[in-house]
């Protein structure tokens, strides 16, 4: 209830503390009463009072969310299955952090909580200037029960996964520059005697100067105590087999609790492989499949698949992935020499509020919540598998899904196999005959586009759904603007448009469009049909012309 004589914004940000006492009361004398509470809120936000994500919770009522425990939320930075990351300050001292926050599903989850205070103990062991830097931790007290959370260094990065999905395959002398770096805080990690465990795109963020920092430590395996813990945690709660199955080295797969650095070598030696190759290493349909891979199938020569690699580093690679510990390099600094002479430092362009706002798209689309408003999604179990990424991608593995392409809910019209989605609650309307679109699939299929709004990929609400182990489960966005289609890629890698790698295309009548490896398809005009009355005006001209010769004749 707000407080007597106060409007609901006033009293919520008199309520949140993001501001001093005195300072709320200076404001509301100088705010207009009369004035609606976004108008009051954005005055606020252009005076730079407030972040506009701080503007809109107070408007939404979540005033108390914005604070935990000694930092002030600023905005949003990620999302990811364990939790959110946001901006924040840290009211005691002024320094701004990264503050990773435990979801709430899993207040009352044992097992996780324990994860994030193995993730805390991990961190506060090392610095250098390759591993993010951990600040501080606690537990704060809310309404709602008890918080997580973990201050980290604030670092504006972009992670490799994300990079690879903006540019496609990375130049193998930044790709190496990045992994050697990569390679140098985890030698850090080693020399201390843990594990990080869970190496891939998703962990290494790189900043616009091609800084590289190693992050999430939720599954490293740290000192003899984390070990006991770790231990607990595998025969109560079931986390027994911790990693990315895209990147996890064998031995992992069979024991998470007996590897050494030589597992972290295989980790860093699939990410090399995945940016450089824009793929993963196996492209299997299921966890277990990836993972009987991984044990079994043949390394991938990288050389294959990207011709102008160097063959010594695409033999790095391979040695790095070999099945056998005993047959991959010695220790990570052996990495680091073998990948200096192919190492090549360069800027990374990117704007990092776009990051973030392609972060906080691909959440909504994976049914997260991207506010602090409270909420009580399913609850999932501890002994579910475990990722503590800031941004879950496309490489994480998902349920089993079927192995080969298909296009359930196919209506035939004319010959052209056509997937119709219901029309959603927002507007997805027909497009003129003129405007439509035919794609024609190497294998002989034929979808016809005929919806303004067209969202492709594995999962069951996409309008185009493909059982195809390559593409994202929101893979791509094909659109009509009323004037011109727009094809955007939403997650996974980036899409080739005749042969050149893009986010964004504008496809024409004659392109060549691969989402994968498996899906690719030319765009065509589809044929022409005319409507209906105008088959009925030409009947009855007919008709009328052959019964006028027959009068004609007779008479």
């Amino acid at each position: 209830m707000a407080a007597l004589g106060q409007p609901p914004f006033v009293d919520a940000l008199r309520r949140s503390e993001l501001l001093p006492p005195d300072r709320v009361a200076e404001i509301v004398r100088q705010l207009d009463v009369d004035q609606p509470a976004e108008q009051q809120a954005q005055q606020l936000v252009q005076q730079g009072l407030l972040t506009p994500f701080q503007a809109e919770e107070l408007l939404a009522g979540n005033h108390r969310r914005l604070k935990i425990g000694d930092f002030i939320i600023q905005e949003p930075l990620g999302w990811g299955g364990m939790g959110t990351v946001y901006r924040a300050v840290q009211r005691s001292t002024g320094r701004m952090v990264a503050l990773k926050v435990l979801s709430d599903r899993f207040r009352g989850d044992a097992g996780m909580r324990a994860r994030f205070r193995l993730e805390d103990r991990a961190g506060r062991q090392f610095h250098h200037s390759n591993l993010i830097e951990t600040i501080d931790s606690g537990i704060a007290e809310e309404v709602f029960g008890q918080t997580d959370y973990v201050a980290l260094e604030m670092f504006e990065g972009i992670t490799l996964q994300e990079l690879v999905a903006m540019a496609g395959r990375l130049p193998s002398g930044a790709a190496c520059d990045m992994l050697r770096q990569s390679a140098m805080g985890i030698q850090e990690i080693h020399q201390l005697g843990m594990v990080h465990r869970d190496l891939k795109p998703d962990n290494i963020l790189v900043d616009r100067t091609g800084q590289v920092k190693v992050v999430d430590f939720g599954l490293t395996l740290a000192d003899r105590l984390a070990y006991d813990d770790e231990f607990s945690l595998s025969m109560i709660f079931g986390h027994e087999c911790l990693g990315t199955s895209d990147y996890m080295a064998p031995e992992q797969a069979r024991d998470s609790l007996k590897v050494d650095a030589r597992a972290d070598i295989y980790g860093l030696g699939c990410t090399l492989f995945a940016i450089l190759a824009a793929r993963r290493p196996y492209n299997e349909p299921t966890v277990a499949k990836v993972l009987e891979a991984h044990r079994s199938q043949p390394v991938p020569r990288l050389i294959d698949i990207v011709k102008t690699i160097p063959p010594g580093l695409s033999a790095l690679v391979e040695s790095m992935m070999a099945k056998s510990p005993d047959d991959r390099p010695a220790s990570m600094l052996a990495v680091i020499e073998a990948l200096t002479p192919f190492a090549k430092r360069k800027p990374v362009p990117f704007v990092f509020a776009e990051v973030v706002q392609s972060r906080r798209q691909r959440a909504k689309e994976r049914g997260l919540n991207t506010s602090m408003a409270g909420s009580s999604p399913l609850r999932r179990s501890s002994v579910a598998r475990i990722s503590t990424t800031v941004n879950n991608s496309p490489t994480q593995v998902e349920p089993q899904r079927p192995e080969k392409k298909s296009s359930p809910s196919i209506s035939v019209e004319g010959g052209v196999r056509s997937k119709d989605r219901p029309t959603s609650a927002r507007s997805n309307s027909r497009v003129g005959d003129e405007h439509r679109l035919l794609l024609k699939f190497d294998d002989g299929e034929k979808l016809l586009v005929r919806r303004s709004e067209n969202l492709i990929g594995r999962a069951a609400d996409c309008h185009f759904q493909f059982a195809d182990p390559e593409l994202a489960l929101h893979h791509c966005r094909l659109n009509f603007d009323g004037q011109k289609w727009v094809l955007t890629a939403v997650g996974g890698v980036n899409f080739q448009v005749n042969g050149e790698s893009r986010k964004t295309a504008l496809p024409k009548v004659g392109d060549r469009i691969e989402l994968s490896s498996e899906t690719r398809f030319t765009v065509q005009r589809p044929r022409m049909s005319w409507p209906a009355w105008v088959w009925l005006v030409a009947v009855l001209v007919l008709v009328a012309g052959i019964a006028g010769a027959a009068w004609a004749f007779w008479m």
